[in-house]
């Protein structure tokens, strides 16, 4: 079973905005998903989901660690049923954090390439 949410938030506007400027909100979207396949985001994996996240401009986290990092996303050690956010704070970055969400929610099966 798969489990995600969805975070949206809003920003404060930052003190050294010139007068008269509009505070830019914050563009962060994060999801949680629970890792379904028996491997969870070890070798091919997360050489696949790293390849995914490399294929977009904006830059997005795992659990805090940068996405296109293969080291970093082996580093967390995660296996099946773990708890994973997959965020972005970049003008569209949700449509990099969706398209990973539905990579691990699909169990890393092989996209038709």
């Amino acid at each position: 079973m798969t489990r995600h949410s969805d975070t949206v938030g809003a920003g404060s506007a930052p003190e050294s905005l010139a007068p008269g400027s509009v505070a830019p909100e914050s563009v962060r979207y994060a999801r949680t998903v629970t890792l379904v396949n028996d491997d969870g985001l070890h070798a091919r994996p997360a050489a696949d989901f790293v390849t995914l996240a490399a294929a977009f401009p904006a830059r997005v986290t795992v659990d805090g660690r940068d996405a296109r990092s293969l080291l970093a996303i082996l580093a967390l050690g995660l296996g099946k049923g773990a708890t994973v956010e997959i965020a972005s704070d970049e003008p569209g970055g949700r449509a990099a954090v969706d398209a990973l969400c539905d990579l691990v929610a699909s169990g890393f099966e092989r996209r038709a390439r």
